[in-house]
């Protein structure tokens, strides 16, 4: 499935390259992060240890980002790709560079919150045993 879009896809993990405006437009198709401001993405980027960008046609059509002390731990957030290009192999893609970046950094354990435990286990993500996921808002 990923075959026919490989000639077309470009994968930004540089910061610097990545436009804010593409994340945000990104951010539109999920429902946790559509009320994001411009102003709050662009400070995210600054402040996010990794970031993944995947365009297509020179659209961006995914993206996800991982907050990490590049030691112990990374935790996996925002991985969205579009409606119209899922079920491609966008998103295996998306995971599979944010863990090569994050394995070179030495980075030996990633942890995520999600509702879409199918995918993340068809990746090799196993239930953490014993725990809950406790969340606190400000």
């Amino acid at each position: 499935m990923l075959d026919s879009y490989l000639e077309h896809l470009e994968i930004i993990t540089d910061k610097e390259l990545i436009n804010p405006i593409d994340v945000f437009k990104i951010f539109w198709h999920a429902e946790w992060t559509k009320n994001r401001r411009v102003e709050d993405v662009e400070n995210m980027m600054k402040n996010t240890g990794i970031v993944v960008l995947i365009k297509y046609k020179k659209k961006p059509i995914a993206f996800a980002r991982a907050i990490t002390d590049f030691v112990f731990r990374a935790y996996i957030e925002d991985v969205i790709v579009l409606p119209k290009h899922q079920k491609h192999g966008i998103g295996t893609l998306l995971v599979e560079t944010l863990e090569n970046i994050l394995k070179l950094s030495g980075v030996n354990r990633i942890e995520l919150t999600t509702n879409k435990v199918y995918f993340w286990q068809s990746l090799g993500y196993n239930i953490k045993n014993n725990t809950e996921h406790l969340i606190k808002n400000l």
